[in-house]
């Protein structure tokens, strides 16, 4: 469900092409991957690549994963609604779930009012291993 912000502005034609690989890519591209894979379709200098992924991670369409150096398309479409997104990284396979719950930056976003500090950004990243990657682990570790 696009918010409000996604919904009223319009995507040039390489921003649809970019916002489409994404999406359609459940696990989090550099820039160079993208270029990479988008040559094709006309998108091959790193000053459009990231033009492009600055405007849509702008626009809320994509977040920008910092300790990845990687970007991955909002799965919720309404985060940017609610606060700063986060996100937990499995360094196993490389799964990102966006975490929904707009709690987890509140504080963040409280005590900056409070203290009236202006934040540019926030990134919320945890690291370590998702549920299916332990478990492939646990059964690795019984059959030893």
């Amino acid at each position: 469900m696009p918010s409000r912000r996604q919904a009223t502005v319009a995507l040039s034609a390489k921003e649809e092409i970019v916002l489409a690989a994404l999406r359609a890519e459940p696990l989090p591209r550099t820039a160079y991957e993208l270029i990479a894979q988008l040559r094709d379709k006309g998108i091959s200098a790193p000053p459009t690549i990231y033009r492009t992924l600055n405007r849509l991670t702008a626009l809320g369409h994509a977040h920008r994963l910092e300790t990845l150096n990687a970007y991955i398309a909002c799965r919720h479409g309404h985060c940017c609604e609610r606060g700063k997104p986060a996100f937990a990284i499995c360094d196993d396979c490389g799964h990102v779930e966006e975490i929904k719950q707009p709690v987890v930056t509140a504080g963040i976003s409280t005590w900056a009012e409070e203290t009236e500090f202006s934040v540019a950004s926030v990134t919320f990243e945890l690291r370590g291993k998702c549920r299916a990657c332990r478990n492939n682990q646990a059964d690795g570790d019984q059959r030893s």
